[in-house]
């Protein structure tokens, strides 16, 4: 499999990688790896590939420690001491284990805790649960003007909507004859769906599972450009100092000219939660508005406006691939985990009162997920087809 972006060697794409898995990312190296991953499907097939592989150098040598920084530095150092045989790509070891150390840490408020070394049968895990349950993919759907429904490629992950045509966005087209028809338009995500999407004024929008876009696609073309929003979206607003930008959901919108943020409005959270990368923005609610400075984040429980300091890491983290979780009850885990699963979650008894913190890739399939959360002995799961019971 070759690559075909113009990177000075492997090693450099695999630490561009490995600032992905890990959230921290500068906008031009998102943008530097999207076009890697865009150009080509074997692109984004060696992408997938290197995120696996990740995954499975994560599955090491277990630690139970309250000292967070001597657990990880005692745990990386046995990383880089191990030696494992890639099952897909041969890369030097030590941007794999670079990409592993990103993705490898799952905390508890019990501890820190790493699954044991997949190449120790004696002390492997069995699977507790009768069924694999896959994550979730690139999935879509778009709704247009005139009522059609047209179901995304799940082998692509973006589309460019224009005046004239509606392309995936590594330039094929969706369907032949098949263009972009004047008038609203509505691009959805199902549970287990993500997509990207590039609006008519050049407004990149990154779709989380379970929700919803809608938008007019003379966007371009009027003086205020208006979105709406169900679920929750990354922006990246496309410049335009006349025209201002406004996101609408059921509880507020946010008003901006060009910038970077990501709005969260799941209808069974407590609230709605707008976090601020780049730029600045206008959020107005019904109590009020507030603006927002880059690093701030402002959560409307729909009573008040209550702006603080944002973990940009825990709010990015669904864009870059994996679940981060930061002093989290488990109800609010596993919403989570049901958009990205498509599964429904039920509880035996009162849920556990215990916080989870930790990090938690995306690619790994279910079971592997709960595998990691029971290790905390503080919570356990039943799973029969797509019902999961959470249990003490």
């Amino acid at each position: 499999m070759s690559i075909q972006q113009n990177f000075k060697n492997e090693q450099e794409l695999s630490l561009l990688v490995a600032g992905y898995l890990n959230g921290n990312l500068s906008p031009d190296q998102e943008k530097e790896l999207n076009n890697f991953r865009q150009a080509s499907v074997e692109n984004e097939q060696w992408f997938q590939a290197f995120c696996e592989e990740a995954n499975i150098a994560a599955q090491l040598k277990m630690y139970y420690s309250a000292d967070k920084a001597s657990v990880w530095n005692k745990t990386r150092n046995k990383i880089i001491a191990e030696t494992y045989t890639p099952a897909i790509r041969k890369v030097n070891i030590w941007w794999r284990i670079t990409a592993a150390a990103a993705v490898v840490i799952i905390l508890a408020t019990a501890g820190l805790l790493f699954l044991n070394s997949p190449t120790s049968t004696k002390n492997q895990q069995k699977n507790n649960y009768a069924n694999t349950i896959a994550p979730g993919k690139n999935q879509a759907s778009i709704t247009l003007a005139n009522g059609k429904t047209i179901n995304l490629s799940d082998q692509k992950n973006g589309v460019i909507i224009d005046d004239l045509a509606l392309t995936y966005n590594d330039g094929s087209k969706i369907q032949d004859g098949v263009a972009s028809t004047e008038g609203v338009q509505t691009i959805s995500t199902p549970k287990g769906g993500t997509y990207q999407v590039r609006l008519p004024d050049g407004t990149q929008v990154w779709l989380n599972a379970a929700s919803s876009l809608t938008y007019n696609t003379s966007l371009n073309k009027v003086s205020t450009r208006i979105v709406k929003l169900r679920g929750e979206a990354y922006f990246e607003v496309a410049k335009d100092k006349k025209r201002p930008f406004v996101v609408k959901t059921d509880q507020q919108q946010v008003e901006v000219l060009g910038t970077h943020f990501n709005v969260n409005a799941y209808e069974d959270e407590s609230g709605t939660n707008t976090t601020l990368i780049e730029g600045l923005v206008k959020v107005v609610g019904k109590t009020g508005n507030k603006i927002l400075n880059p690093g701030q984040h402002l959560f409307n429980n729909y009573k008040e406006l209550k702006v603080g300091q944002a973990n940009v890491e825990e709010t990015m983290s669904w864009k870059n691939g994996y679940f981060r979780f930061n002093d989290e009850k488990i109800e609010s885990v596993m919403r989570k985990l049901s958009r990205w699963y498509d599964i429904e979650v039920q509880y035996e008894g009162k849920p556990s009162d215990e916080e989870f913190n930790g990090k938690i890739s995306m690619f790994n399939n279910l079971d592997k997920v709960l595998t990691m959360l029971e290790k905390t002995k503080s919570i356990h799961f039943k799973v029969e087809g797509r019902r999961v019971t959470v249990m003490k």
